[in-house]
């Protein structure tokens, strides 16, 4: 359990000691990005008093590789190492995969050196502020000091190292601005030897944020979504959702959608080999307990206690710049390479989920290796929410995307309208007509069902019942909702 009393200390003393950067404590979540967009993040899982006034701050548990016997270590990691020891006079250490420390002192005044770590023979890493300058992160400008690195010789001459001359940055106000990955610290050359920087904060809210599960599933009346799907050796499928209403209940905890869907599949055998899906269908989404799988919620590999899985993900910037973050799914297994460790994934099945904030999912793939390969995915292909659109349309309306039911000529009823255009009703009529059972749904130019009812007859008055003017499609159905005839009717 989080012991929030003592990051709220820290964050009070780091407040009133801004000028001395003793705040890389703050509390809440920091994401870090690299250039290829790989997304880091610390936060402290618990703080705990050491002594009398050095507190030891607990990261939150990780899968990362431990390059044991291809082992992984599941206790902790993140970018700032292991955990982090905060000493009485401001000085942090932080604990890198091996547990050597790495030091930071950011009372150290301009030009200050100190042993930043050691390395092998007796030679070390030095750290020097070599710089304090006003930096703009998170859109904020704030105080920063620049740490620069140097290899020294046990006698304090300079050596090489691929860690020359690069730099981290301490921000006054919101900590670390600049960083390596301090977990393989100082052997990240063969790991990850590019810069993180600061990308968002959760207290105080800045930059970028984990997604909610309201953000995700923010739909609007009138918003329509579309997808392409396909399985290896399978089917091919389009799928069309429009939002015809939303009710939302409770504290905004619970929304309720009511969508019109349509789906058609090719499947890979003889005709007739065509399998349509027409309906409504109402989805609800209770927030809360859907925070309670975490798939949100995680953070990047983040490991619970007890799992088998570590997500993996990653962000991106699409569909008109919204948020999509990208979750890979893996599981782990015990092994026993001499000594008991988690080893690589027992099987490479895995899931693959985009979530996009007001689209829901937008890319799902699935792969499951056994005797044979099972392989699908699904692919949003294109979104309309008020004015804004992205993509191609697969279809205006579901009307449009599913087709008329191949049969014999001499079966497929002919609809007649008479008038048509329509001022105030009309007659249908229905030539060839062979079954009983049909019935008929209406709707407007926006795919929204707006009347419906039951055909006992070849010829019956459709009345136009106050419906507004505009372009409506009449679709005719058997007892298995099989498509059997559609028809444009106009009203004036």
């Amino acid at each position: 359990m989080k012991k929030f009393y003592v990051l709220l200390l820290c964050f009070l003393s780091s407040f009133l000691n801004a000028q001395n950067y003793e705040n890389i404590c703050t509390p809440g979540i920091t994401f870090y990005k690299n250039i290829s967009g790989n997304i880091m993040v610390f936060e402290q899982d618990s703080a705990n008093l050491v002594g009398s006034n050095d507190t030891l701050f607990i990261s939150y548990r990780t899968i990362r590789p431990f390059f044991i016997n291809n082992c992984y270590d599941t206790t902790n990691g993140s970018i700032l190492g292991r955990r982090i020891y905060k000493k009485q006079d401001g000085t942090f250490y932080f604990f890198n995969y091996n547990h050597d420390t790495l030091t930071i002192k950011p009372q150290t005044a301009l030009n200050g050196t100190w042993k930043f770590c050691d390395l092998t023979g007796g030679s070390r890493i030095e750290a020097q502020v070599t710089n304090i300058l006003q930096d703009t992160l998170l859109g904020m400008t704030d105080q920063v000091k620049v740490i620069t690195f140097q290899a020294k010789n046990m006698n304090g001459n300079n050596i090489s190292h691929f860690l020359n001359q690069k730099a981290i940055k301490l921000s006054q106000h919101y900590g670390i601005s600049r960083t390596f990955d301090l977990y393989f610290m100082p052997d990240i050359e063969t790991i990850d030897s590019s810069s993180y920087l600061i990308a968002g904060k959760t207290v105080p809210a800045l930059g970028i944020q984990n997604l909610t599960w309201k953000d995700v599933y923010n739909f609007d009346v009138g918003d329509v979504f579309q997808w392409e799907g396909s399985w290896v050796n399978g089917p091919d499928w389009q799928t069309m959702e429009q939002v015809l209403g939303k009710v939302v209940l409770g504290n905004n905890d619970t929304v309720i959608y009511t969508i019109q869907y349509c789906k058609i599949m090719w499947l890979p055998q003889p005709p007739p080999n065509i399998e349509i899906t027409f309906d409504t269908i109402r989805q609800s989404y209770y927030f809360p307990q859907m925070a309670n799988d975490h798939t949100i919620d995680l953070l990047p590999e983040a490991f619970p206690g007890g799992a088998f899985d570590a997500p993996s993900y990653s962000r991106e910037i699409a569909y008109t710049g919204r948020r999509t973050q990208i979750y890979d799914t893996y599981s782990y297994m015990v092994t026993d390479n001499g000594y008991r460790c988690w080893g690589n994934p027992f099987e490479a099945d895995c899931y693959i989920y985009d979530y996009t904030e007001g689209l829901g999912v937008t890319r799902t793939f699935f792969l499951e290796v056994d005797e044979y390969i099972t392989q699908w995915s699904e692919n949003m292909v294109y979104f309309r929410k008020g004015t804004e659109t992205w993509g191609t349309p697969l279809a205006s309306t579901c009307s449009e995307l599913l087709p008329v039911k191949e049969t014999a000529k001499s079966t497929i009823p002919d609809i007649t309208v008479v008038p048509n255009p329509v001022e105030t009703k009309a007659e249908i009529s229905l030539e060839g007509i062979i079954q009983n059972g049909l019935h008929y749904l209406l709707v407007n130019s926006l795919s929204q069902p707006v009347l419906s009812g039951e055909i006992h007859s070849t010829h019956f008055i459709f009345a136009r019942s106050g419906l507004p003017a505009g372009i409506y499609i009449m679709t005719v159905y058997d007892d298995k909702n099989t498509i059997i005839a559609r028809k444009k009717i106009i009203l004036e």
